[in-house]
């Protein structure tokens, strides 16, 4: 069975052909490149499209080029440990830590957790979390280029949810870490060592201060090249 369509105009002649072959054997659609021609793949003008019957590469399916699958290079789902504060004008349970998303993207902080270890604290995920100070919630998110403050019942700011206090002015560590047990972030200051520390711990926050990364997101695995003391605590804003 055979459909015939013309197209012709001032000066242009053209012509689809597109034969549909339903005896056994044929695998094929031919598209000629003149009326009443019937090319091969090989002809000048013509191509030759496999049909669904074909396997493999030659499906019949063109590709969609907007096809992805699912991937989305400006989304890595990482998450920084942006800022904290230890001690605040509330006194030493006023505490509050803001994480940031760098991404292009939404991340879901379903069922992460916020831990704290001491100065000297040792171990690490997925065996020794340490002091885990918030779980998020099933309905948690970050959205792409925002930020998410966790802070304390003492803590009078605004804030996303309300974590449990007692980390240490003098120097402590916090790490973030994702539904699968994996180390997403890791923060230290005040001359802090173990697994919640990249590289060298960052100062320790002033009093009424915070610790934060020097721009926002900035992340080189290192703590103190990456991070600094503020006078003026941001949570929720870009750190300056």
């Amino acid at each position: 069975m055979t459909w015939r369509l013309a197209l012709r105009g001032v000066g242009v002649s053209a012509a689809l052909s597109i034969a549909v072959a339903c005896a056994q054997g044929e695998d094929g659609i031919d598209i000629g490149g003149g009326a009443g021609t019937d090319p091969d793949a090989g002809s000048e003008g013509g191509a030759r499209l496999p049909t669904s019957d074909s396997g493999g590469g030659s499906s019949g399916t063109i590709p969609d080029p907007d096809d992805d699958a699912g991937t989305n290079p400006g989304c890595t789902g990482k998450v920084v440990i942006n800022e904290l504060m230890t001690t605040g004008p509330q006194g030493a349970n006023d505490e509050f830590v803001e994480l940031y998303n760098p991404n292009s993207c939404a991340i879901s902080l379903a069922g992460w957790r916020l831990a704290y270890k001491p100065k000297a604290g040792s171990g690490g995920p997925p065996a020794d979390l340490g002091s885990v100070y918030y779980t998020f919630a099933a309905g948690d998110s970050i959205a792409a280029g925002a930020f998410f403050v966790l802070g304390t019942a003492s803590f009078a700011g605004s804030k996303d949810a309300t974590m449990k206090n007692g980390m240490s002015a003098d120097g402590g560590q916090v790490g973030l870490v994702d539904d699968t047990d994996t180390l997403v972030d890791a923060l230290g200051w005040g001359g802090a060592t173990g697994p919640y520390v990249e590289g060298t711990a960052a100062p320790a926050a002033p009093t009424n201060g915070s610790v934060g990364r020097k721009s926002d997101g900035l992340d080189t695995d290192n703590n103190a090249s990456d991070c600094k003391a503020f006078n003026k605590p941001t949570p929720g804003a870009a750190n300056n």
